[in-house]
């Protein structure tokens, strides 16, 4: 009689295990799927408001948000992305007309990423093809590709 109390309670343990494990399975599932969320809601609104890139100039700086980026003129190049290494359609916006859009003619601009990656570059080098780029093979540039931006 002991031993089926034994058996019993053996049973209702195993039981309960399970269950438990079930509950956590759901909550660690659903945790991902909120985090998941969150991180295409906050990558979907980066382009209202966050400065994404600061350019410094002889008169001061400009701060520019992906939406600034979007409404100037659109220009693009294709390269070989050293660090992907494959060739890339990447489509942004030149220097010379980011100078003309926020009027910061000057000798030299430096150009200051949100996350402190910075390069300064002479106004002379503006008409070589370099790019604020937004877009890679038709698509915003994720985070985890290196953007929202790439020089």
């Amino acid at each position: 009689m002991e031993s089926r109390k034994i058996g019993m309670r053996f049973k209702d343990t195993v039981q309960s295990l399970k269950n438990t494990e079930r509950r956590k399975v759901g909550v660690i599932g659903g945790l991902t799927a909120v985090v998941v969320v969150l991180a295409a809601v906050s990558f979907l609104a980066l382009g209202n408001e966050d400065t994404i890139l600061t350019v410094e100039y002889a008169g001061g700086e400009k701060g520019v948000t992906l939406d600034d980026l979007m409404e100037m003129e659109r220009t693009s190049v294709v390269t070989l992305d050293p660090h992907l290494d494959e060739e890339i359609l990447y489509e942004g916006v030149s220097f010379q007309t980011i100078e003309d859009e926020l009027g910061t003619a000057s000798d030299s601009v430096k150009v200051i990423g949100r996350d402190g990656y910075n390069k300064t570059i002479d106004s002379q080098h503006f008409e070589i093809g370099i790019i604020v780029a937004y877009l890679a093979d038709g698509e915003l540039i994720s985070d985890g590709k290196g953007g929202p931006i790439k020089l």
